[in-house]
């Protein structure tokens, strides 16, 4: 009966897994690519680099989709926390 039980934790533990890796890559997905977001924001290229849209704050930190060495990245605003653009398609 243990046995049972360790199998059912286990498959739905991986489905659990799937479900949140899908909603992770759908949110990545939804946000614009860099060229994208400096189209619709020709202003917030400057001489320091991007600046947010939300609050022109130019700190912004690279976030990894799925991980930290990712190559799939989020580039979010340090100050505001908006969600910018993504890189890595």
């Amino acid at each position: 009966m243990g046995m049972l039980w360790f199998v059912v934790l286990l498959i739905f533990g991986g489905v659990l897994l799937v479900v949140v890796l899908r909603q992770q890559d759908k949110q990545w997905k939804e946000l614009p690519t860099l060229s994208e977001y400096l189209d619709a924001h020709l202003d917030w290229k400057t001489e320091k680099g991007i600046e947010c849209s939300n609050c022109n704050s130019a700190s912004i930190r690279s976030w990894g989709a799925t991980s930290r060495k990712d190559s799939f990245r989020s580039h979010i605003c340090n100050h505001c926390e908006t969600k910018l653009y993504r890189t890595g398609d």
